[in-house]
C-alpha cells in the first residue's frame, strides 16, 4: 500500500479514489486516510523525491491513532506529559501519565512499547459522543456501581 500512496502524491490522485482502491473507505479509516493524501498532495511539491515523500509518510502516521483506537507513546516523554483530570458531578478525578500510559515489553531490553490508555471511538451522531471510563480510569479509582439507585460512586484507590 505504501507503494500506491507514494503513487498517489506524485501522480496527484484523487484521494477518494485512493482511499477507496486501499480498502479504507467506507468505513471509520476514510476520513483519515483522505486528510492525510490531501494534506500531504497540498503540501508536498509535485517533484519531490519518494524519499521525502516516504520520510513525511511516516512521520504524519506515527501521528495518527492505530486503526483499532490505540496510539503508541514515546516511552521517554511519558514523564512529561500532562495530568488529565475528568470532571464528574463537580468533582475532579486526575489521572498521572503513569496511569494512563501503558508499558508493556521491557525497558532494559530495549522493547518497551507504551500506549496511550485512551482509546477513540468512531460512533455515530446520534449515538456519540460519550467517554468510557474504562480500566484505566477504574485502576486509579475504586467503583461501586449501585444498580437498584442508578448511580455510581468512585474513591481513590489503595
Amino acid at each position: 500500500n505504501e507503494d500506491y500512496i507514494i503513487k498517489v502524491i506524485v501522480e496527484d490522485i484523487d484521494p477518494d479514489v485512493a482511499c477507496k482502491t486501499i480498502g479504507a473507505c467506507p468505513g471509520a479509516a476514510c476520513g483519515v486516510c483522505n486528510l492525510v493524501l490531501s494534506t500531504l498532495q497540498q503540501f508536498l511539491p509535485s517533484n519531490t523525491s519518494e524519499y521525502f515523500i516516504r520520510i513525511a509518510l511516516d512521520e504524519v502516521c506515527n501521528l495518527l491513532p492505530a486503526p483499532n483506537g490505540e496510539a503508541a507513546v514515546d516511552c521517554s516523554k511519558v514523564s512529561s506529559l500532562p495530568n488529565i483530570g475528568f470532571k464528574i458531578n463537580g468533582k475532579n478525578f486526575d489521572l498521572t501519565p503513569d496511569q494512563y500510559i501503558l508499558r508493556t515489553g521491557s525497558a532494559a531490553a530495549g522493547a518497551e512499547i507504551c500506549l496511550s490508555g485512551f482509546i477513540g471511538l468512531d460512533l455515530p451522531p446520534q449515538v456519540g459522543p460519550i467517554f468510557i471510563l474504562g480500566d484505566v480510569f477504574i485502576g486509579a479509582y475504586y467503583t461501586a456501581f449501585d444498580g437498584a439507585n442508578s448511580r455510581v460512586g468512585f474513591a481513590k484507590a489503595a
